[in-house]
């Protein structure tokens, strides 16, 4: 019997040099990028095809344009930073079986997380935590991509007891999705991860008051890390903000997504705004307070959007605060 294998050859050309070449159709974006001999020192981690940003192990089975992306690019620097932070959940989850971590907040040019343990964090859980990550590194593990029917990852999460991505998924309306695992560990991402561990190169982790400080390369000189900017004020209000949602009963997107569909939007807007008037209303006491003291303030901006001066445009009772704005407004 005569077996004929055929070989479907895809013309695939890429942004980088503006070159088209031949590939076999199943190439992965990684054997496309060998293949037109690019040097990129700082990548890639990821590309776009079609103008749609993929993993290097996507693979192309028809003709293409391909862009790759390092981190010195905003959408390669997302790639690198969830690849990071995977990393850091694996690292955690190996050394504190029954803790846990949760990535916060984008502040002082790196990312807040807050460590959850039944005690304080020392300076020896972050260096302990930052060399379980270099070991994970060095390891070279392969980040592996399944796709499935979203059921099936929602009750893969719910064995995990992970209820932040049950909720998520179950109110993502998607037949298929996919997830991520790390040897043991599983997470979901929205976008794309490097293909393995030992793309990571640079990162530090470092204690920052009740928490830690991933931080992340300089896209711009990526051979250094972003310089700690102290942001106390914005770190102040990130917490304010989580404190809102705990009031909320909102830890994560898919509580957002569960209230919402329950018929509970309305009602958050509401308390979202009071506390936000709350929050004004504290501003003026704390001025006033100021000024008893002699510590006159001389100047205060308070920026509304456009929906709020047609909402108080529209209600008799606001008409002061609107000629007061009309000042500034015009």
């Amino acid at each position: 019997m005569l077996v004929i294998h055929i070989t479907i050859m895809l013309q695939i050309y890429c942004k980088n040099n503006n070159l088209t070449k031949e590939f076999p159709a199943g190439s992965t974006l990684l054997d496309v990028y060998k293949g037109f001999n690019l040097n990129m020192p700082y990548g890639p981690v990821s590309a776009k095809v079609n103008n749609k940003v993929e993993g290097l192990n996507f693979q192309v089975y028809y003709n293409k344009d391909v862009e790759f992306l390092d981190i010195t690019s905003s959408s390669g620097m997302r790639t690198y930073v969830r690849s990071l932070c995977f990393i850091l959940v694996k690292a955690v989850k190996d050394l504190y079986p029954e803790g846990g971590i949760s990535l916060e907040h984008p502040v002082s040019k790196g990312y807040f997380c807050h460590l959850k343990l039944d005690r304080n964090i020392g300076l020896d859980d972050v260096s302990r935590i930052k060399q379980r990550m270099k070991e994970l590194i060095a390891a070279d593990l392969p980040f592996e991509k399944t796709e499935c029917r979203t059921q099936q990852a929602v009750e893969l999460f719910k064995k995990h007891q992970m209820d932040d991505k049950v909720k998520l998924l179950e109110t993502y309306n998607q037949l298929y999705t996919f997830y991520y695992t790390l040897e043991d560990t599983i997470d979901y991402y929205y976008g794309s991860l490097v293909p393995s561990t030992g793309y990571i190169r640079l990162f530090d982790l470092v204690k920052y008051y009740d928490g830690l400080l991933l931080r992340i390369p300089n896209r711009k000189n990526p051979k250094q890390l972003e310089e700690v900017v102290k942001q106390e004020k914005m770190l102040e209000v990130f917490q304010e903000y989580r404190r809102w949602n705990q009031i909320m009963h909102l830890g994560t997107v898919g509580d957002f997504n569960v209230a919402c569909n329950a018929g509970f939007a309305t009602d958050l807007i509401k308390v979202s705004e009071a506390l936000q008037e709350k929050k004004i209303a504290h501003i003026a006491d704390e001025i006033t307070s100021r000024n008893k003291d002699g510590q006159r303030i001389k100047m205060v901006l308070i920026f509304f959007g456009k929906d709020y001066l047609q909402q108080t445009s529209q209600h008799p009772a606001d008409d002061q605060w609107h000629d007061a704005l009309s000042d500034f407004t015009g």
